[in-house]
């Protein structure tokens, strides 16, 4: 929604409502991103600095690569360059996403309990 938010913006070039919706909608979508990344950082590794450590370095690193294109894009004054780089943008934060259900979570307790359920069964009908 951001991205889309921000294109719009960027079509109609001129400061009116349109920037606070884009604004908010940004906002919205980088604390939902960060509730995230810090609930997955600080839940699913054992080890609970280097994941931080780990995201704030790729985090910066994406922040200087994404600022010296975007300097690039604005420098060239072609509004085309800026689409293309906000879906250029929007589709890594999709494909970011979508890579994310692949990741193999930890199991929870409940899924624990539902394993080990399943196992007492599989012996129960072994043993008849």
């Amino acid at each position: 929604m951001a991205i889309a938010a921000v294109s719009i913006y960027n079509h109609n070039n001129q400061y009116d409502f349109s920037a606070y919706i884009m604004c908010f909608l940004w906002g919205l979508q980088d604390s939902g991103a960060s509730c995230l990344t810090n609930c997955l950082a600080g839940f699913e590794f054992s080890d609970k600095m280097t994941p931080f450590g780990v995201k704030n370095f790729v985090q910066s690193l994406s922040v200087f690569v994404c600022a010296q294109f975007c300097s690039f894009v604005i420098a060239s004054k072609d509004p085309g360059y800026l689409l293309t780089y906000l879906l250029i943008i929007g589709c890594f934060g999709l494909s970011a996403i979508f890579l994310m259900l692949f990741f193999p979570f930890k199991p929870t307790q409940r899924d624990k309990n539902k394993r080990m359920e399943n196992e007492i069964e599989k012996r129960d009908l072994l043993l008849e």
